[in-house]
C-alpha cells in the first residue's frame, strides 16, 4: 500500500481530457464531481490528488502514488478513461469509475475497472473507499457495481436530497490549478448551485443522471462560496443545467448577491422563459450576470416539438430581444440532425442566428448519448453508425440521419460555424473595438481549421459511406483519443 509523505492513504482522481478541441476549450474548467468527492475524502483523513488533464498531464508516475485510482468520464472521454483504468490495473491499483457514461454503461466499464459507481457518489464514497482499502465486500453498497454483481440488481447511488450537506469544493486539490483558470486575463471559477432539471429533452442525459426533481443549495450556502471567490475577484461559471428553474429561489439568490456586495461577473445556463420576468432580468444584471448560455437548438417549430423543448420560435425571438435589452450577452447553443430537420431548415436556423444579435454560438450535431431517449430510439432502429465513443462530442455525425446523408449533416455543421464566425463578422468586431468578442471569433475560426485538419480520415469515411449508397452502414474509427502515453507526465 502506498501512503503520502503525511502518512495518509492517497486517492488519485483523474479527469481525462476531451478528444477534440471545441468552443469551450477556451474555458478548460474542471468538472466538479471529483473535486467534491476529493473534498469529502480529505475531511475523512485521506490525502487527495485531483488531476484534470485539460490543465495538467497525468501518467504512470501519478498512478503509482495512489492507493485507489478514481476516474470520472463522460461519453467522449470514455476511451481515454478506459486507457487510464487499464494502465492502473496493470500497476496493481484498484480502479473506481464514475460519471455519466459509466452510470449508463456499467458492464462495458467493468471490462476495464474494478468498481463502477452509478449516479451521485457523495453519500457512499467514504464507505466504498474504506472497504476497498480493507479488502471488504462492497456489493451491498447501493450504486456500486462489480463483476460479481447481478445485472438484474444494478442500483443507483442514493441521491443527496440536501445539497447543503455537501462541502464547498476545495479547488486547491486540483494539481496545478491555483484555485481557478484565467481566460482573457480573467479568473474564472466553476460552481454548482443546483442539480436536476424538471424538463426532459430527448437528447439530454441530465435527467437520467440527476433526475427531474430540481434540487438547490440554500441561498446562504451559495453565498458562502461566492464570498470566497469574491476575495480574489474575477468570474464564476455556474455548471447548473438550468440555474433559474426555481424562480423564487433564483430571485432570492440574486438579491442576496447584491446585498452581500458580490463583485464577481458570472455566467449560467438558463431557459428562454426566464426572459418573461423583467424584474428577474434587472436583478441578474445588477447581480453581475454577464453571459447566458441558452439552449436555442433550432427555430424549426417541428424540431423543437420533437425535442420536447417546450419553447417556440416566437419564445426564442422574444427572449433574445429581452436579454439584449437588459445588457445580457447570449451564447446560443444549437442542435442539428433531428428527423424533422432538413438542409433547408438547418440553414434557416443559421441565418437567423447570424441576425439575432447573440454574441456567440455553438452548432452541435445531435449525438445519441447513452442514457437519453434519442439513443434508445436510434439504437432500436439500427441507425447508430459508429461505436467509437471518442467521437460522441457533438462535432461528429454518429448516426444515420432521416433526411440527408451523414456526410451532408457533417458539412452543414462545418458550414454553420463558417457562416457564423465568418471573416466579415470577425472584422466587424475588430473594427468596432469589441476586442474580447473578436478574440472569441478568431479562436472559433482557429478551432474550425484545426478540426478540419485533424478529421480528414473521418470525413473521407463519411464520403465513402455516401458513395456506397448505404452498403457501408457502420465503420469503426480509431480516434487518437484512444492513445495513451503513460510516460508523458
Amino acid at each position: 500500500m502506498v501512503t503520502s509523505s503525511s502518512g495518509k492513504q492517497r486517492i488519485v482522481f483523474i479527469e481525462p481530457k476531451s478528444p477534440d478541441s471545441h468552443i469551450f476549450s477556451i474555458y478548460p474548467l474542471p468538472r466538479l464531481g471529483t473535486v467534491v468527492l476529493g473534498t469529502i475524502l480529505k475531511k475523512h483523513g485521506f490525502d487527495v490528488d485531483v488531476l484534470v488533464e485539460e490543465n495538467h498531464p497525468a501518467g504512470e508516475e501519478d498512478i503509482q502514488k495512489g492507493d485507489i485510482i478514481g476516474i470520472s468520464t463522460t461519453t467522449s472521454t470514455a476511451p481515454r478513461a478506459y486507457a487510464f483504468a487499464t494502465l492502473a490495473r496493470n500497476l496493481g491499483k484498484p480502479v473506481v469509475m464514475g460519471g455519466p457514461h459509466v452510470t449508463f454503461c456499467p458492464q462495458e466499464a467493468l471490462n476495464y475497472c474494478d468498481y463502477v459507481v452509478r449516479g451521485e457518489a457523495e453519500l457512499i464514497v467514504v464507505d466504498l473507499f474504506q472497504r476497498i482499502l480493507n479488502s471488504e465486500p462492497v456489493n451491498d453498497i447501493p450504486g456500486v457495481v462489480t463483476s460479481n454483481s447481478d445485472p438484474a440488481s444494478f442500483s443507483v447511488a442514493p441521491t443527496p436530497l440536501s445539497l447543503d450537506d455537501l462541502p464547498i469544493p476545495d479547488l486547491g486539490l486540483i494539481r496545478g490549478d491555483n484555485q481557478s483558470k484565467r481566460i482573457f486575463r480573467k479568473r474564472i471559477a466553476p460552481m454548482e448551485a443546483s442539480r436536476g432539471c424538471p424538463h426532459d429533452c430527448c437528447f439530454c442525459s441530465v435527467t437520467g443522471m440527476f433526475g427531474r426533481r430540481f434540487r438547490h443549495r440554500s441561498v446562504d450556502h451559495v453565498i458562502e462560496e461566492l464570498l470566497r471567490h469574491n476575495k480574489t475577484g474575477g468570474n464564476v461559471f455556474f455548471y447548473d443545467d438550468n440555474l433559474a428553474a426555481n424562480r423564487k429561489w433564483f430571485g432570492e439568490l440574486l438579491e442576496a448577491m447584491i446585498e452581500h456586495g458580490i463583485r464577481l461577473k458570472w455566467s449560467a445556463q438558463v431557459r428562454v422563459e426566464i426572459s418573461r420576468d423583467i424584474e428577474i432580468l434587472k436583478l441578474m444584471k445588477r447581480a453581475g450576470c454577464e453571459t447566458l448560455f441558452i439552449g436555442i437548438e433550432s427555430i424549426n417549430p417541428e424540431t423543437l416539438l420533437a425535442m420536447n423543448k417546450h419553447q417556440s420560435p416566437d419564445d426564442i425571438r422574444e427572449a433574445i430581444k429581452q436579454f439584449r435589452a437588459h445588457g445580457l450577452n447570449v451564447h446560443g447553443m444549437f442542435i442539428m440532425g433531428m428527423d424533422t430537420d432538413t438542409p433547408r431548415s438547418i440553414r434557416e436556423t443559421v441565418t437567423w442566428a447570424n441576425h439575432s444579435g447573440i454574441h456567440s454560438a455553438q452548432f452541435l450535431i445531435l449525438t445519441p448519448f447513452p442514457g437519453t431517449r434519442i439513443y434508445d430510439e436510434l439504437n432500436d432502429q439500427g441507425r447508430i453508425l459508429f461505436d467509437d465513443w471518442s467521437i460522441y462530442d457533438g462535432h461528429h455525425v454518429t448516426f444515420q440521419p432521416h433526411s440527408m446523408t451523414p456526410e451532408v449533416l457533417q458539412e452543414l455543421q462545418v458550414e454553420a460555424h463558417d457562416r457564423f464566425y465568418s471573416r466579415r463578422r470577425t472584422l466587424q468586431r475588430l473594427l468596432s473595438c469589441r476586442i474580447e468578442a473578436a478574440g472569441v471569433f478568431l479562436y472559433a475560426r482557429q478551432l474550425q481549421k484545426k478540426w478540419l485538419r485533424t478529421n480528414g480520415i473521418y470525413r473521407d469515411i463519411l464520403e465513402l459511406m455516401a458513395r456506397s449508397h448505404g452498403m457501408i452502414r457502420s465503420v469503426r474509427i480509431e480516434h487518437p483519443a484512444r492513445q495513451l502515453n503513460p510516460s508523458s507526465n
